[in-house]
């Protein structure tokens, strides 16, 4: 019996969510679900457990550190990892600090990403 990971993908560009989506549909045994901004993901992560969470962070306002702290912030024995992607350093920062388990400054190719993926879901 093979066991799906969930991974949630949060990202208000549709072409960033294409394309994530296509890398890791590519990946047996991980199903993606997409979230287009953070209200979005933090309705979904009311219901669902993910295996891994994706956030693009936007600056300046960063709404989306909001996902990042709520991820963990349910008091889960276990933590969930969290990957952080962003076109500023400074956002990936606060990431860091808002407690995301890897942070990336793009641009961030295919190898790159899957190698990152694959550290946090080591099955793949």
């Amino acid at each position: 019996m093979s066991t799906t990971s969930l991974v949630l993908v949060v990202t208000q560009d549709r072409d960033i969510r294409a394309a994530v989506q296509e890398v890791l549909d590519g990946c047996i045994g991980v199903r993606v679900l997409l979230a287009r901004d953070s209200d979005h993901a933090l309705k979904l992560l009311q219901f669902v457990k993910f295996a891994l969470v994706m956030v693009e962070i936007v600056p300046p306002e960063c709404n989306e550190l909001n996902v990042v702290v709520q991820v963990n912030g349910q008091g889960s024995a276990k933590r969930t990892p969290v990957i952080a992607i962003s076109n500023s350093s400074a956002a990936a920062r606060q990431a860091g600090n808002a407690g995301a388990s890897e942070c990336l400054v793009k641009p961030v190719g295919k190898d790159t990403l899957l190698e990152v993926v694959r550290q946090y879901l080591p099955r793949l």
